[in-house]
């Protein structure tokens, strides 16, 4: 578990920034506050999650 207190960075290799999908992160964010915590789940999974779950995401 990590603690929501732990300062996290990410470093990407490569002169092009990465573009991150917001409904992947809403959904990611969503799923962290469940009772089973944080779900690695794929681009495809999140956009399924956010159509069955609207008010979550």
């Amino acid at each position: 578990m990590i603690s929501p207190y732990t300062t996290m960075a990410f470093h990407f290799s490569g002169s092009k920034e990465p573009e991150l999908s917001k409904v992947w992160v809403r959904s990611l964010n969503a799923l962290a506050h469940t009772p089973r915590g944080l779900i690695a789940i794929s681009e495809e999974e999140a956009e399924r999650f956010a159509k069955n779950n609207p008010d979550l995401v």
